[in-house]
């Protein structure tokens, strides 16, 4: 019975203790199963910032990781925004109307801008941006500052190298090296977070190195509630009296004594008769039989 309690007390504290860690935790979103395998991948380099190599190369992991994910995967590249009229546009209508002439405006579909104005003026407010449908939306758009770092990582990096010979002096000092690794860490990120057998994981892993502190703390948190509680749980049995016999006897029952007067002794008395007058009495004496009083015990 004892372990019994300590065992429901122990389940009761661990139960509490998680519960108040998880209160720490935000929904970690980025499960999706029954990935579909028709993502498409289309790549435009307009503004010839990759080699022949460096296309060929792209494109196939794009398509790999489109098809993987199951979402259709845009990149372009451009040194103009024109619409199909001629005129500029800015950059987040120059994306969406790529995406969605190339995928659908109901697609699963994801497609990136690296933008290159050559400093003219009518772009001074234009940048690379992204933009997302469907699944694509609810698998990157919370991740969409990660994507953007995994991008510039290699954009800004001078000193970058590929797995191919690359073009030096694309873009103001860029090397096509520099746009290929970009776009391949595009792509890797997409497939990082959007394989629906680990992407849960991945986003759990990620939260917590980013909230360490947090996670301690709510470690610490959990931990003092559940010692209180298992602490609590302990005292409420310690305050139950033990039952013993002395609990259901009954005090105010009359008491009963029974006493037993045993035979002590047996006395005769014999008379001789004579056709004599004249006589005598002659007193006899007797025989008998130990014993004493004997009581009983008093019962309630």
């Amino acid at each position: 019975m004892a372990a019994d309690k300590k065992n429901r007390a122990l389940c009761a504290a661990v139960c509490c203790f998680m519960a108040v860690v998880l209160m720490f935790f935000p929904t970690v979103s980025g499960f999706r199963a029954n990935a579909q395998s028709d993502g498409r991948a289309i790549l435009e380099d307009l503004d010839n910032c990759l080699t022949q190599a460096e296309e060929e190369a792209l494109t196939k992991e794009m398509l790999t990781v489109a098809q993987k994910v199951g979402i259709n995967i845009g990149i372009v590249i451009t040194a103009e925004l024109l619409d199909n009229n001629g005129r500029h546009v800015s950059d987040d209508k120059y994306i969406e109307d790529f995406c969605k002439a190339n995928f659908g405006s109901k697609s699963d579909s994801i497609s990136l801008l690296l933008f290159n104005s050559h400093d003219k003026p009518e772009y001074d407010y234009c940048e690379d941006d992204m933009y997302m449908i469907g699944k694509a939306d609810e698998l990157y758009y919370k991740r969409a500052d990660k994507i953007w770092d995994n991008i510039y990582a290699a954009l800004d990096n001078h000193n970058v190298k590929s797995d191919l010979p690359s073009e030096p002096n694309v873009y103001k000092n860029y090397s096509s090296a520099n746009y290929y690794m970009a776009c391949m860490n595009f792509c890797k990120i997409l497939d990082k977070y959007g394989d629906p057998g680990s992407a849960f994981w991945v986003g759990l892993g990620d939260f917590v190195r980013e909230n360490i502190g947090a996670v301690f703390f709510g470690c610490i948190v959990g931990v003092v509630v559940a010692l209180i509680f298992a602490n609590s749980i302990k005292k409420s049995y310690m305050k139950k009296a033990p039952i013993s016999a002395a609990q259901y006897l009954d005090k105010h029952r009359t008491d009963i004594t029974y006493r037993n007067d045993a035979f002590i002794r047996e006395y005769t008395t014999s008379y001789r008769t004579s056709s004599s007058s004249g006589g005598g009495r002659s007193g006899g004496g007797g025989g008998g039989g130990g014993g004493g009083h004997h009581s009983s015990g008093h019962h309630r």
